[in-house]
């Protein structure tokens, strides 16, 4: 961010910005583990996880997770 390190993260999928810019997020897996990367910080681990989108204007972050064998599900976090 700005040129300055934030963290080191194994493996990146498609990262997503707010449309104000003001945000980003991405989904870091190592091995079957995965987390959701907001503004530089995991936020939550579960099995796998897809690429997020931002929503009403960059508020909240939205993503589908799910566990092997378990249910899916779509999760919506406040920024």
């Amino acid at each position: 961010i700005d040129g300055k390190e934030t963290g080191k993260f194994p493996d990146i999928g498609a990262v997503a910005l707010s449309l104000d810019g003001a945000h980003y997020a991405f989904a870091s897996s190592k091995g079957m583990k995965t987390a959701l990367i907001v503004d530089g910080k995991g936020t939550y681990t579960n099995a796998l996880v897809s690429a997020p989108t931002f929503i009403e204007g960059g508020k909240r972050v939205r993503y589908v997770s799910y566990e092997a064998g378990k249910k899916v599900f779509r999760v919506t976090r406040k920024m």
